[in-house]
């Protein structure tokens, strides 16, 4: 159990180095931010404005992260391409594929949004709601483990998610994690995680009785 909350962290997590879902909302949610500003500031470490469909790259010593992305927007009801000042609502689709190899595992990850969007992006704002649906697929060799490959699938399905657009914290929401953890040889049953992100860059995670505190910031679990 504390294997699978591990990585349940990681794939929540708010760093660039694991990329969970956080780190998504955290970087399109800063490039909407942009988008909707008069102003000059520079976003190119992330890619630049959430105006153009492009990719993202994430590179560092012990992991590589390559993300595509294409944005619509919404006028009300309608779906437009391009970005307007009249937009209310981003509406992204993302595929991702990235690899970690650090001291602790070596991992390949898949992922790819089913449903993204960011509410509320039209100025003047003090928060975006973000509703989030991603499918991922994660294979990880344990270096500090006597564990055979692992390989996780699953999805995550976030709702209500409110994000401080000053501080780029997700203050409250709630959501849901499925997955299958399988070996070469054994595949077990579907595991079903419950999260509550309260604010501080911290969420709180429950499955098979256990409940556990994830730090966004790093991706991992704490006291």
């Amino acid at each position: 159990d504390d294997q699978i909350a591990e990585v349940v962290a990681m794939e929540l997590s708010k760093t660039a180095s694991a990329c969970g879902t956080s780190t998504v909302i955290n970087d399109f949610a800063t490039m909407a931010k942009a988008a909707t500003s008069e102003g000059t500031q520079d976003y190119s470490y992330l890619i630049g404005l959430i105006s153009n469909d492009s990719t993202i790259t994430y590179e560092g010593d012990t992991y590589s992260t390559t993300i595509t992305y294409e944005v619509d927007y919404k006028v009300g009801n309608n779906v437009v391409d391009d970005y307007t000042p009249l937009a209310d609502t981003a509406l992204i689709s993302y595929a991702m594929n990235s690899t970690i190899d650090n001291i602790q595992f070596y991992a390949e990850r898949e992922a790819h949004s089913n449903l993204f969007e960011i509410w509320g992006i039209r100025p003047p704002t003090n928060e975006f709601i973000v509703q989030l649906e991603t499918v991922f697929h994660l294979r990880m060799d344990f270096k500090t483990y006597s564990m055979p490959t692992l390989f996780f699938d699953g999805k995550t399905t976030l709702k209500d998610i409110v994000l401080n657009i000053l501080t780029m914290t997700i203050e409250s929401g709630t959501g849901k994690m499925e997955f299958t953890v399988s070996t070469e040889s054994h595949q077990s049953k579907t595991i079903v995680v419950e999260i509550e992100f309260i604010g501080n860059n911290k969420a709180t995670i429950k499955f098979n009785g256990k409940e556990y505190t994830v730090n966004l910031n790093l991706g991992i679990l704490v006291p």
